[in-house]
């Protein structure tokens, strides 16, 4: 009676899901999607009925469903182990009942479990075979010159100023990594986040946490030698004040260092400078922690002046200034995504010394560097370089990639000027601020595809010449290498997606049609370099189980997408497009590709190390009235904006382009729980190593495992189950052959030998970082140090952002 009962109650379980594979399959197939879902239900619900008649047929007839399934999986999965499990497993987990004695007690005949236990096993035996499918790795040359190429010290964000994240140091090696152990850590008790990739210089290291609070640390020992608050107004100066900003009012990525010549004869020769989130360019003595007072007033410049009325919160600076020579410039976050007229997205340069104005690149006056008269303001509402800049002393040429004209995903009312200069990285002159080339990596920019990295300055050898380069990291998840005194690209597209040839430039068809009364340029710029942004179609939609991917594929359905540049188009919300949820779904997502860690390279080999993280978005567009409608809030008012001449919003126009992660919300009946699993397929995030020289892509791996990232909000801690996790740190690389890497969402330092992409080392941190790692020496000894931010839920009650060290045994 027992096994009777058991029945009926895994009868009742099937026809539940039954009816959502047919009545969910149903809806796909009107959407023009596969046909699986619904026949696979209509043969469960055959199960359920020969169940229900105590047949043992039932369990043959399920084991022609998995066979059918594993046929299907194949041909759209083919042996990939992460695309298979949520076709398969659940499946093949669910099968089990019909191997057992419980399920063979109920049924009136004896049937045979030969059939059930030869398709679990093929099953199986696919999921072990695709378990063990290995990326292929590309032998290559790598030679060291005689010399090394830069001294010992970390002296700017990006190791130097060319920003190439590469260490000439060799005393940690591929083999004696596995002695590496943490020698010191700094607490700073500054809550929140600890995004910044510090500083070192001689015996000091120099970090900027939130509030844009500055520390100095002795880099051998990790004791504070001091540290300066701002009093940040937009921030606060306490963690209780912290508390009501957010991570961009609070953040600050960087800081840089200048040291003064011999001819100078005031107080503070060695200075670190810092832009504060409201508006303050400070100067602090390197030595004592105190306000440089021969900068400025009282050791600061005010941002705002130049920029014309605004609120506060809607232009600070949170990147780092860059030291061009004897100059300073300073670029600045602006609000995006709202009105026209922002602040102006000029960038400034002071003098490093005194403070005092220098020049201006203000794309509205093509042919002036100075402040325009009268108090009047730079140009309002032009594109800004929120990101991080890079400088080659050599050709006094400063590299700024820059953003976008708000509002980010309609551009009906971007001006010439905008649209000349938008995702763009742009060269000028360091101690002029005069234009030298400029190079677009999107054409009228409407999917906030700002370009988000510094760009890296490299020497490559093409055909036994030498050439010097710039590696532009864009959140498109492709990189493109140009000369960096011309601005031609170097590996321009020899393919394009949709398989017709490239222009010369390296220009393809992209999709047109988009939002009522934008327009989109018929072909956008593509890189020859290796892409990490491949088209996703329905069949790479994921889920926990076959319920999940089937809603993912559904809500795919629903939304447009072509390709790559998919324009952002109407839908979603309470007047959103059939009330329902359409728009466009965007692939990379506006976060990237790549963003703020950029990359870094192997700047004697021209290898580069690529670090892209692979996540999707939905967008959908609406009118004022409908962004009201569904939020509950006014929004701003669709003004005349004469100082900008751009004129009223149309107010039926679809300005306000929503994104938001696509990721799951099919829910577990009588529940309300959904797992919140990305939508699409893993990797989210991905380790590949490039050969700029020839354009070969050497080896390309998942980074990051299921330590922290599960279903439901679960953290399942397998270490071993490298799926490529989202990232948000960056890479750096050293002269013997490693590569040190953070960021990935399973809280892990590795080393990674840069010949095949192999972990040799790893800890677990206790949180995921965002920076990047960086090396130097002390009294002979070699250290790596990361910063990891407070993991405190609220951000006040803990010991905040950490400085962790690590170096080999003192006796190596």
């Amino acid at each position: 009676m027992a096994a009777r009962i058991t029945n009926w109650i895994f009868a009742a379980f099937l026809a539940a899901v039954a009816i959502n594979l047919i009545l969910l399959g149903a809806k796909l197939i009107s959407l023009g999607g596969s046909w699986y879902y619904s026949i696979a239900g209509l043969a469960l619900l055959a199960v359920v009925l020969l169940l229900v008649m105590r047949r043992s047929a039932s369990g043959i007839l399920y084991a022609v469903i998995v066979a059918a399934t594993i046929i299907w999986s194949i041909q759209e999965a083919g042996l990939d182990l992460i695309a298979l499990l949520p076709r398969l497993a659940a499946w093949l987990v669910v099968g089990l009942w019909f191997l057992s004695p419980w399920h063979r007690a109920a049924m009136k005949d004896r049937g045979d479990a030969k059939w059930m236990a030869g398709a679990t096993a093929a099953g199986v035996l696919l999921l072990a075979v695709s378990a063990f499918q290995k990326g292929s790795v590309i032998e290559f040359d790598r030679t060291l010159s005689a010399a090394t190429v830069s001294d010992d010290d970390w002296t700017d964000y990006g190791s130097t100023s060319k920003g190439t994240r590469y260490s000439p140091l060799e005393q940690i090696t591929p083999d004696n990594i596995d002695q590496l152990e943490e020698v010191w850590r700094y607490e700073t008790g500054i809550p929140f986040e600890f995004k910044n990739t510090p500083i070192q210089i001689a015996s000091q290291i120099y970090a900027c946490t939130a509030g844009n609070i500055v520390v100095a640390v002795n880099a051998a020992t990790g004791a504070e030698s001091w540290r300066f608050n701002p009093e940040n107004k937009l921030s606060g100066s306490t963690p209780e004040a912290m508390k009501a900003g957010n991570t961009f009012t609070r953040g600050c990525r960087g800081i840089s260092y200048y040291e003064a010549g011999d001819n100078y004869e005031g107080a503070c020769p060695a200075r670190i400078l810092t832009g504060t989130t409201d508006a303050r360019l400070i100067a602090i003595n390197a030595e004592t922690g105190e306000r440089c007072q021969d900068f400025g007033t009282n050791g600061e410049v005010d941002l705002r002046q130049g920029l014309g009325p605004h609120p506060i919160f809607a232009y600070f600076h949170s990147s780092v200034p860059q030291v061009a020579g004897d100059n300073v410039v300073v670029g600045g976050w602006v609000v995006d995504n709202q009105e026209l007229g922002n602040p102006s997205g000029a960038l400034r340069a002071y003098n490093a010394v005194d403070g005092s104005f220098v020049w201006a690149w203000d794309i509205g006056r093509p042919r002036e560097t100075q402040l325009p008269d009268d108090g009047e303001p730079l140009t309002l509402g032009t594109p800004n370089v929120w990101s991080i800049m890079s400088y080659d002393p050599e050709l006094d040429l400063l590299y700024a990639p820059t953003g976008n004209a708000s509002p980010d995903y309609y551009g009906a009312k971007r001006r010439d000027i905008d649209d000349q200069f938008n995702a763009s990285v742009v060269a000028l002159r360091g101690a002029t601020g005069d234009l030298v080339w400029s190079y677009r990596t999107v054409y009228h920019d409407i999917w906030d595809y700002d370009v988000p990295a510094q760009p890296t300055l490299v020497d490559i050898n093409r055909n036994g010449e030498e050439i010097p380069t710039v590696a532009v990291p864009t959140k498109r998840g492709e990189i493109f290498l140009l000369d960096r005194r011309t601005g031609e690209p170097l590996w321009p597209a020899t393919d394009c997606p949709d398989g017709s040839q490239p222009t010369a430039a390296g220009e393809c068809p992209v999709p047109q049609d988009p939002a009522p009364g934008d327009w989109v340029e018929p072909v956008q710029p593509f890189s020859g370099l290796p892409r990490f942004n491949e088209s996703r179609w329905e069949k790479d939609m994921w889920g926990l189980t076959p319920l999940d991917q089937l809603y993912c594929r559904i809500e795919f359905r629903k939304m447009r997408y072509d390709g790559h540049f998919t324009p952002p188009m109407p839908g979603g919300g309470v007047l959103g497009r059939d009330k329902t949820w359409g728009g466009t779904f965007q692939y990379p997502g506006n976060q990237g590709g790549y963003n703020w860690p950029s990359v870094s390279v192997d700047a004697e080999n021209g290898l580069l190390v690529a670090q892209p993280m692979l996540l999707g978005n939905r967008i959908y567009m609406q009118t004022g009235a409908e962004r009201e409608a569904e939020s509950g809030r006014p929004m701003p008012p669709a003004s005349d904006n004469a100082a900008t001449g751009q004129g009223a919003w149309d107010p039926d126009a679809p300005r306000y382009g929503i994104t938001s992660r696509f990721v799951s919300k099919w829910k577990i009946p009588f529940t309300g729980i959904a797992s919140d699993m990305p939508c699409f397929e893993p990797p989210y995030g991905r380790l590949a190593l490039i050969d700029l020289n020839n354009n070969r892509l050497l080896w390309s791996r998942p980074i990051g495992n299921m330590r922290e990232l599960g279903p439901f909000g679960i953290k399942p801690n397998m270490p071993y189950f490298e799926v490529g996790t989202p990232v948000y740190g960056g890479t750096t690389t050293t002269r013997s052959g490693l590569i040190f890497q953070v960021g990935t969402l399973d809280s892990t330092f590795r080393a990674i030998d840069i010949r095949n992409g192999k972990t040799l080392w790893s800890t677990k941190l206790p949180a995921t970082a965002n920076g990047a790692p960086i090396t130097y020496t002390q009294n002979g000894r070699q250290f790596v140090v990361v910063t990891v931010p407070d993991n405190a839920e609220d951000g006040v009650a803990s010991g905040g952002g950490r400085l962790i060290a690590y170096a080999l045994p003192d006796d190596k």
